[in-house]
Parts: structure tokens; C-alpha cells; sequence
């Protein structure tokens, strides 16, 4: 590729013309999504590439929208991205790159795929951020790249009915002001930015909201009010992580009626219901997963008559799966290990505890012969073993306490090796719905679910199940275990494990999906 000097782009209408010419562009197989970009001036999109089973983005397209100067030197083997007077170097299949002289890490290795250079998506803000000279920021949640410091407020909406007053909250991160117009039929919300990044829709299932989207050319989101809509009222509180909290009470016309004073002493009225704020077990959101590859170093694990190692098999399936979950639900992944190295099984646990993590899986696979261990099987914590005192624990109901913002939460103090028995249930239901969506995907084991003192498990402060991929001890689950398409399903399962598990924890349905059979024994 020959250089040619040019500035870097000016942040102006060409963005737009820039990023429309990108469109089909990519040769290798592009990923059902890609990346909006936002500028001043302009919004375009970017190609997500698909290359051994990770979201990549092709460097052309990037040195076309932001004018960059592309230099591959075919002896050394290495490219020169410039970008003004910054240089990024890259060499094929090697993760530390170049940024102006100093030397950053990627997720995943450079690859040059039939002429083409292909990055993982942590490129934009560890490589092409700091060589730009423009703010960019790209949030691989809602998959958007903010160029020229445009104001974008997250926003997640929740909506909550019942009782003749429903609520609809908003999370609004970083804090930015808004204002409240009152039309015919729907209220607006409008918000001092350039644009939304609306990263959560609410379910709307009461009869006072019956819509709610976007305004069309603003930065405002619109709520449709039913007709038994009577009034609303406002309330504004600050959240962590220096956001809002923005609640809209809808009060239906029967409701109005029933608060007005009676001739008693009035008595003030409760705080508006809202959403506790996330614990260790429940968080409303889940912000950290640690997957913890079996083995490793010294350890090897079981081995195929092949020499395929247990090691190894895990760690490609835990890669594989923090790539899915980072570039499709923006979550942070902590991994145990990331590299062949040893890690102690205690150790394991304390990593996901000390990283905040809120949820542990545990990938394993087996030399087993029974033939029910051929498939995949799921375990959680079995605390027979612990004794009477474990089984208290479990029971136990401890006092909540109220927090800051509201709603309250649980504080357990509990001995490091019993930290995982006070989330057996949360473990279960997580066991369950891993056991499903992976029954939709790969080979099982007949049997179901399954309890057991794995000791990986015992010091999980959140909850946590292990998952026995299969037995190498027929060449044919070998060759299976081993190869892409496995790990990629398995990784699509637990993607779905986990959106599923959120989804449950969110809305309170551990009762819900025990009574569907979700749960072992349902």
C-alpha cells in the first residue's frame, strides 16, 4: 500500500460521504452489526468483519473515514498507520502494538486476511484514540464511536405499573439537563446534547404509558399517555458514576381520587417506588463476568488420545466467549487465567471476587468413558459437605439495609470458604438456564443438572456454576471439543445463559423460572 500525506479528517460533512462509501466494502463475511459512528455534521456506519469467530474491523475502512496514511512495509512485515504526526505499528498475529513509541496491548492480534488488515474493536480507543488528535469514544455496548467530543448521554429506561401509578425511570449517564413538555396525549423529554445513546427500552405493560421512543431530528425521548392518565409528577435524583435518576409517576384518575386528604390528619405519602440499587447477588445490571478457563501450565487437565489437552480446550472457549460478550453486551470480562499458566484453584475464585465480578463460570473438560459423560454436563455447589452450619447459611434471611438512593440490600458476613453456599439458589437458577440454552446448541449428557463440592466453586462470592464441556476420552468428542464450531456455540449459550440470567435477576423471577423447570428438580 503506497502512503500518501494527508491531515487527519476535519470533522465536517465529509465524515458523512466518508462513511457511506464503506458500505459493502468489507470482503470477508460481515457480522449482522456493525458500528454508528456520530461526528459533528454527520452519522455513518462501519462494517463489522468476522474472523475466527471474533468482531474485527477492517483498517481500510478506518483509513478512509478518518484519513489515515497506510504504509505496509512487505519485508519487515509490519504496517505504519499515521494518523498526522502519529505513527501506530502493527505486526500480523501479535497483540502489543506501537502507539507514537509507547506499546499497548489489544484483546486480540492484528491478522492480514487476502490484502486486507484486520484490528479487534479495542483498536479505537486504545490505538486510534491517543495517534487522532480528536476525542474519540467508542462504547462497544450499544456498538457507537463518538468522534469530536459530541455530548451523548447514556439512557436506560425502566418502567414499573401497579396500583393505579406507574413510573417510568430513566438512568442518564453523565448527568446532563433536560426539560418536560406536556403535549396532547404524550409528555417529552428533551435533553441539552448532541444526541442519545438509548441503551435500554422499557416494557411498557400498564395501561398509562402505551408508547415510548425517540423525537424524530432531537435528542429527546417521547412517552404515549393512555386516556386513564389523571396527572404525573417529576422527581430527580443523582446516581452513581455522576448521573441522574429521572422518575416520571403516572397517576390514573381512580388513584387521584383515592390520595386526596379525608378529614383525618393527613399522612404523608411514601416515597415513589424505585429500583433497589445493584447488590453482589442481584444487581439489576450485570456489569462484570468471570470466566475461569480449567487448568493450565503445569496442569494440563485431561488429554485426548489425540494430544488435545484440557488446558487448552478451555482457555480457546473462554476467549471465544468474552469476545461475544464484550462486543454484544458491553460487560467487562475477567478471565482467571488468559494465557498456559498455572493458577491456583482458591486463587481462581478470589479473582472474580476481588474484580467485583457477578457471575463465575468454570469451563472443565473430562476423560470420563461413562457414556452419559460423552456431552456437556452443568453442576453448582453442592454444600452437603459443609455441614449443618452451611445449610443454616443457606437458609438464613438477613435484615436488609437501606442505601444511599434508595431501596435496600443484604450484607452477609460469611467465611471465605462458605462464600458461594448464601448464593446456591441465584447458582441453581443460573445452572438451569445455562443447561438449556446449551441442550439447544451442543451435545449433552442425559442427565440433568447436577450438585457437587467442586472446590473452584466454594469461595465465589456471586453466583457461580462449572461446566464439563465433554470427555476426551473418545476420539470423536476430541475432534469435536477441539475444534471452532464448538467453541462457538458453546459461546452463543453462554451469551444467552447470561442475558437470560440478567433478565431473570432484573425482574425478580427467580420464583418464576423454578416453577417453569428452569431450575433442577422444577
Amino acid at each position: 500500500m503506497a502512503r500518501s500525506r494527508s491531515a487527519p479528517l476535519a470533522l465536517s460533512a465529509a465524515l458523512t460521504a466518508a462513511v457511506a462509501a464503506l458500505a459493502g466494502a468489507a470482503a470477508s463475511q460481515p457480522a449482522a452489526d456493525g458500528i454508528t459512528v456520530m461526528a459533528p455534521g454527520g452519522r455513518g456506519r462501519i462494517d463489522l468483519v468476522t474472523h475466527d469467530g471474533r468482531e474485527m474491523i477492517a483498517l481500510d475502512d478506518l483509513a478512509r473515514l478518518f484519513r489515515l496514511d497506510l504504509d505496509e512495509d512487505s519485508r519487515a512485515g509490519t504496517l505504519s498507520v499515521a494518523a498526522g504526526d502519529a505513527v501506530i505499528i502493527l505486526t500480523p498475529d501479535q497483540p502489543l502494538i506501537s502507539v507514537a513509541g509507547r506499546l499497548v496491548s489489544l484483546r486480540a492480534p492484528p491478522r492480514r486476511v487476502r490484502d486486507r488488515w484486520l484490528v479487534p474493536t479495542d483498536f479505537l480507543a486504545r490505538a486510534l484514540a491517543p495517534a487522532y488528535g480528536q476525542p474519540l469514544e467508542y462504547r462497544a455496548q450499544s456498538a457507537l464511536l463518538i468522534v469530536g467530543g459530541l455530548r451523548v448521554p447514556q439512557v436506560a429506561a425502566r418502567y414499573r405499573s401497579g396500583g393505579g401509578a406507574d413510573q417510568l425511570r430513566l438512568d442518564v449517564t453523565p448527568s446532563t439537563p433536560h426539560t418536560i413538555e406536556e403535549l396532547p396525549g404524550r409528555l417529552v423529554v428533551t435533553f441539552a446534547a448532541d444526541e442519545l445513546d438509548l441503551v435500554r427500552l422499557p416494557r411498557l405493560d400498564g395501561a398509562l404509558a402505551t408508547g415510548f421512543g425517540r423525537v424524530a431530528n432531537s435528542p429527546g425521548l417521547a412517552i404515549d399517555l393512555g386516556p386513564a392518565v389523571d396527572s404525573y409528577s417529576v422527581s430527580t435524583d443523582p446516581a452513581p458514576g455522576g448521573g441522574d435518576t429521572l422518575r416520571i409517576e403516572l397517576r390514573a384518575a381512580r388513584a387521584a381520587a383515592e390520595a386526596a386528604p379525608d378529614p383525618a390528619p393527613p399522612v404523608r405519602p411514601g416515597p415513589a417506588p424505585v429500583d433497589p440499587l445493584p447488590d453482589f447477588a442481584t444487581g439489576s445490571a450485570l456489569r462484570v463476568v468471570a470466566i475461569d478457563p480449567g487448568h493450565g501450565g503445569g496442569d494440563a487437565g485431561s488429554r485426548g488420545s489425540d494430544g488435545a489437552l484440557e488446558k487448552d480446550i478451555t482457555l480457546a472457549v473462554a476467549q471465544r466467549l468474552r469476545a461475544v460478550i464484550e462486543s454484544r453486551l458491553g460487560l467487562r470480562v475477567i478471565l482467571t487465567r488468559a494465557r498456559d499458566e498455572t493458577v491456583d484453584l482458591d486463587a481462581r475464585a478470589a479473582i472474580a471476587n476481588n474484580n467485583g465480578a457477578d457471575l463465575f463460570i468454570s469451563l472443565h473438560a473430562n476423560a470420563s468413558t461413562r457414556p452419559a459423560a460423552t456431552g456437556a454436563e452443568v453442576f453448582y455447589l453442592g454444600i452437603d459437605e459443609y455441614g449443618a452450619e452451611a445449610q443454616a447459611l443457606a437458609d438464613s434471611e438477613v435484615e436488609p439495609i437501606p442505601v444511599v438512593g434508595g431501596g435496600s440490600r443484604r450484607i452477609d458476613p460469611v467465611l471465605w470458604e462458605m462464600a458461594q453456599i448464601v448464593y446456591v439458589d441465584r447458582s441453581a437458577l443460573l445452572a438451569g438456564i445455562v443447561d438449556a440454552e446449551l441442550r439447544r446448541r451442543v451435545v449433552m449428557s442425559p442427565r440433568p443438572v447436577q450438585q457437587a463440592p467442586f472446590r473452584v466453586l466454594v469461595g465465589a462470592n456471586m453466583p457461580a456454576v462449572l461446566v464439563e464441556l465433554g470427555s476426551l476420552a473418545y476420539p470423536e468428542n476430541e475432534q469435536r471439543l477441539t475444534g471452532a464450531p464448538f467453541a462457538n456455540a458453546v459461546a452463543e449459550a453462554l451469551l444467552a445463559s447470561i442475558q437470560r440470567f440478567g433478565l431473570a435477576l432484573e425482574h425478580g423471577e427467580l420464583e418464576r423460572e423454578a416453577t417453569a423447570g428452569v431450575l433442577p428438580g422444577g
